[in-house]
């Protein structure tokens, strides 16, 4: 569903206001309503219709309060991206920390949770998977301290923590979408070859399989 329609392209000078109060709490009848509440009220009625068999959401990249909504408040399957880069790790180190401390006990947003790699390079797998599950690394029960970024970061190599993160006894779950240059720009209007199966499969064949395999177990 756009974000905005007809009057909003009339008039779009409005359209900015429209999305800041987009992630506002609502009120009735002196009651604050949260955007989690607001969220899952939009999803219950448009489901409701029955015209639906999935429905993604395309949460706010970065760090931002409307993340926790999709994340945490709608019990829903969570695709966390990112590239191998140190950024990527900090980011979700600080993000992931902010959620333990905040639900303390709670793992069934864990278990909810995939990592998924994008512009992923043949050659990096295994370094990719070490980082990412060092992100989800416990030490008594506390997630593994952020990675500090170093001056040699702007040229994306990892700084060295004192000591090495202690990886968990299972790797976590990490799809990958290999970097491909045909899909750097998607126009599928102008180049029809994108739509192609074996060239879609080809570089998302991973990403297509999960969602196959969810599709199975909510038939």
């Amino acid at each position: 569903m756009p974000a905005f329609g007809s009057q909003t392209l009339a008039h779009p000078a409005d359209a900015l206001a429209k999305i800041a109060r987009a992630s506002l709490e609502d009120m009735r009848d002196g009651t604050p309503i949260p955007l989690r509440k607001q969220l899952q009220e939009m999803l219950v009625s448009f489901e409701a219709t029955g015209d639906y068999d999935v429905v993604l959401i395309d949460g706010r990249a970065g760090l931002h309060e409307t993340t926790a909504a999709p994340v945490l408040g709608l019990g829903a399957k969570v695709l966390l991206f990112g590239i191998n880069e140190p950024q990527t790790f900090q980011g979700y180190a600080f993000l992931l920390a902010h959620i333990r401390e905040r639900v303390p006990g709670g793992t069934d947003w864990e278990e909810n949770a995939w990592f998924v790699q994008a512009k992923a390079d043949p050659g990096d797998s295994k370094a990719a998977r070490e980082r990412f599950d060092a992100l989800w690394s416990k030490d008594e029960g506390q997630l593994a301290q952020p990675e500090r970024l170093g001056p040699d970061d702007l040229e994306l190599v990892w700084a060295d923590n004192n000591a090495p993160t202690p990886l968990p006894k299972e790797p976590v779950p990490v799809l990958r979408i290999l970097n491909d240059e045909r899909y750097r720009s998607f126009s599928p209007v102008e180049k029809r070859v994108q739509l192609d199966e074996q060239l879609v499969r080809s570089t998302f064949g991973e990403l297509l399989d999960w969602l196959d395999e969810q599709m199975d177990l909510i038939k």
